[in-house]
């Protein structure tokens, strides 16, 4: 059974709600454009992650090296730029002044690392690699966020497959600044990750144990409250069920599994 779970937006964090299994949404009137012609992508950029900020500029990543190929507005891409070699797992995520932070995991088959790069502005150039902190062998792919101001977080689970479980953690970047230390939201945690965050910094990270969905509310910078068990949602044979998770700038959130 499919569940959808709304957050007031009184308070961040706020009390979750059930509204229901199913609901009935009309899209709006630029929904009923028509599509535009597929635009290709530079050899192997966007097999990683894919980012848009409100200007509408894109950018892509490839899941090896990473390479980095952008656009301003989807139908032509630069050139890929590689940010680094031997790194997989890549994601990218872009502000909408133009900030653009990936991460992805390097290091070495038997100690790998979370790493990250950032770029101040499109076009320029990416910094150089930094380590963020060292990660489990297998470790699943980590996922990023980032506000209006380009402040970013990033997190993962230190889980190496669907059944297995492992830490939630997340690391901080502010505009500018240095990535904080690792903490860890949940030390038995999930699998199945999910975050999301908006322009004004607020960030929500939902997970799933064996048996149930949490999620966690705070801010980029600021840090998390305690989890909130959202409730059972056994999956099969004992693997975490996936949830989803969506988050709008007055900081209402839906959660849905």
């Amino acid at each position: 059974m499919s569940r959808f779970i709304r957050r007031s937006a009184a308070a961040l964090p706020a009390l979750l709600v059930a509204i229901g299994t199913s609901a009935a949404v009309a899209l709006p009137a630029q929904a009923a454009s028509t599509w535009s012609a597929p635009a290709a992508l530079p050899a192997g950029v966007g097999s990683g992650s894919f980012a848009e900020n409100a200007s509408g500029a894109q950018i892509a990543v490839t899941g090896t090296g990473p390479q980095v190929s952008s656009s301003t507005s989807g139908k032509t891409w630069s050139a890929p730029v590689t940010v680094a070699t031997g790194g997989t797992d890549a994601a990218v995520a872009l502000s909408a002044n133009g900030r653009a932070v990936v991460v992805w995991h390097g290091g070495t088959a038997t100690a790998p690392l979370l790493q990250a790069a950032t770029e101040a502005t499109p076009g320029g150039a990416w910094s150089a690699p930094v380590t963020i902190g060292a990660i489990n062998v297998g470790a699943q792919a980590p996922l990023i966020a980032i506000d209006g101001s380009g402040n970013a977080i990033v997190a993962w689970s230190g889980a190496t497959a669907t059944n297995v479980l492992g830490s939630i953690n997340t690391a901080s970047l502010p505009a500018g600044g240095a990535w904080t230390a690792v903490k860890a939201l949940d030390a038995t945690g999930s699998s199945t990750i999910r975050l999301v965050a908006n322009a004004t910094g607020s960030a929500i990270v939902t997970w799933s144990d064996e048996d149930n969905i949490w999620a966690d509310s705070g801010t980029i910078l600021g840090g998390f409250t305690a989890p909130v068990d959202i409730g059972q949602a056994l999956g099969y044979e004992h693997r975490p069920r996936i949830s989803y998770v969506a988050l709008n700038n007055a900081g209402q959130a839906v959660v849905a599994y």
